[in-house]
């Protein structure tokens, strides 16, 4: 863990991975606290989640509530449907990015879902949609002041569901018909802040690569607590409110807490969400508060989404050398007349990231961390070569994008190779008779119900489908990956 100490900026480190395709997800369900992290299904919660909210109208402060109400099967959401919402929400803004807004209901394939998320096509993925769509569908949520319609401008006390209905696949459709896939419909709140572009932006690509689940719940909130506190460069949640909406755990003591937390804000420091966090007590002493510094990936989302050219935000990404001084206690003068007097080729960023952590390690015990500062700067006191500064970590990050970029090209041909090998099965099951094709359809739905018996036909008749396919491909005298690499690399000379 690193700790932050007065600082409330830090050097932002130059990013060069490919710009992030966001997500727009509606805010409301990503805010109030709808999921809870939770390691496994089996331990799904029963009882109903209370998350209490202080807020700003009009220039009067005034107490609002959310009450989750679990369905007595399913369960309170988690974040394994938080994984699926999100993946929901990509499929949505992709309907919305081709039609220009999004009207119910909502249709997609349970294969196409697996594919967002990036899983395998397994019988219990499968089920996991299932169960999930019916989970999103008898949560209620009851608002005293919580959800906020965009449209009407006015925050609501109701009771609400997330998906009004769902028709799985296979099952039948209002007009009679068979669904030829799942369709959901949206609640009209959620319809109405869809279309009001009432949304809030997630990174879902960052977001798949985390694997603690209060990492992954805290995402979505991090975004609102980030932007409100961007003038600061910091912000503090009380501990007992943050337990309060991730329905975890309150522990008494700082070891529970760091031991709780840790492992999460860890990982959200690594992936650039922050900077630095810490666990602090209060100023009253009777509570703990969680204090976090704004990371290199907070600021480089800003500008993306501001819409700079990528190299205007690897440039604009570091924050000056003043305001780093300033922010550390230092008068704005005296950062003036230090900056003149330094020679122009010192490493200050790395030297006052150094500082930030001796400062950090000493406990309180430096009396006057801005004279601290001016000294490490004036004295030239260099990192010691284990301290990895923002500057070495960036040359890091360059070695390890470069090793990625040789798995990306890798990761193309696979997928060529991939598109090749499908166009083939496609070409084979179009050359044989229907009734061979179909005949092996019927074998797998038999084998497959023999696990997967409380599926849907339609269901079966897809996974089914998929398991015919592999088989087929594996009797097909296809060229081998490497073959096909090597081929493609002579075409493409040409």
């Amino acid at each position: 863990m690193t700790k932050p100490s007065s600082v409330t900026s830090v050097a932002v480190p130059i990013n060069t991975d490919p710009l992030p395709d966001f997500v727009k997800v509606e805010k409301n369900l990503n805010t109030l606290g709808f999921f809870s992290p939770a390691k496994s299904r089996s331990l799904a919660i029963k009882t109903e989640k209370i998350v209490r909210f202080r807020r700003e109208v009009n220039g009067r402060v005034v107490d609002a509530q959310a009450t989750i109400l679990p369905s007595a099967k399913y369960g309170l959401p988690t974040t394994a449907d938080l994984d699926k919402y999100l993946a929901f929400q990509k499929i949505i803004s992709d309907i919305r990015q081709r039609q220009g807004h999004v009207s119910n209901p909502v249709g997609f394939t349970s294969s196409r879902m697996l594919t967002v998320l990036g899983i395998k096509d397994a019988g219990n993925n499968y089920q996991d949609i299932h169960d999930w769509l019916q989970r999103m569908t008898l949560t209620g949520i009851s608002s005293k002041g919580v959800v906020y319609l965009a449209k009407r401008k006015a925050w609501a006390s109701d009771t609400f569901h997330v998906f009004d209905r769902v028709v799985a696949l296979g099952m039948e459709m209002p007009d009679g018909t068979v669904a030829d896939r799942n369709y959901v419909w949206l609640s009209d709140w959620q319809l109405e802040n869809i279309n009001g572009n009432y949304l809030l932006p997630v990174d879902f690509d960052a977001y798949r690569k985390l694997r603690n689940h209060i990492a992954k719940v805290l995402v979505p909130l991090l975004q609102l607590w980030l932007y409100a506190s961007r003038a600061e460069g910091r912000f503090e949640k009380k501990y007992g409110d943050l337990c309060e909406i991730l329905n975890i755990t309150c522990h008494k003591h700082t070891s529970l807490i760091k031991r709780q937390l840790e492992p999460s804000l860890s990982e959200l420091e690594h992936h650039g969400y922050l900077a630095s966090y810490s666990i602090e007590p209060t100023a009253d002493g009777r509570e703990y508060k969680m204090v976090a510094v704004h990371g290199h990936k907070f600021y480089r989302d800003q500008k993306i989404r501001a819409g700079l050219p990528a190299a205007t935000i690897a440039i604009e990404a570091e924050p000056n050398l003043l305001q780093a001084l300033t922010c550390r206690g230092i008068t704005e003068n005296q950062a003036k007349r230090l900056l003149k007097a330094l020679p122009p080729n010192q490493p200050i960023f790395d030297q006052l990231e150094y500082a930030d952590s001796l400062i950090a390690l000493a406990n309180r015990s430096i009396a006057n961390p801005p004279g601290f500062y001016v000294y490490v700067l004036r004295e030239d006191v260099r990192p010691p070569a284990h301290f990895e500064t923002t500057t070495r970590r960036r040359a890091r990050e360059q070695e390890e994008q470069a090793r990625a970029q040789q798995q990306l090209q890798h990761l193309t041909v696979q997928q060529e190779y991939e598109q090749y090998c499908e166009d083939e099965v496609q070409a084979r099951t179009a050359s044989m008779p229907r009734s061979e094709y179909d005949a092996l359809i019927d074998q797998e739905i038999s084998q497959l119900k023999t696990q997967w018996s409380n599926l849907p036909r339609a269901t079966l008749q897809e996974m089914a489908e998929a398991q015919v396919r592999r088989g087929l491909r594996a009797e097909l005298p296809l060229v081998s990956l490497e073959n096909f690499a090597n081929r493609n690399k002579q075409a493409r000379l040409f």
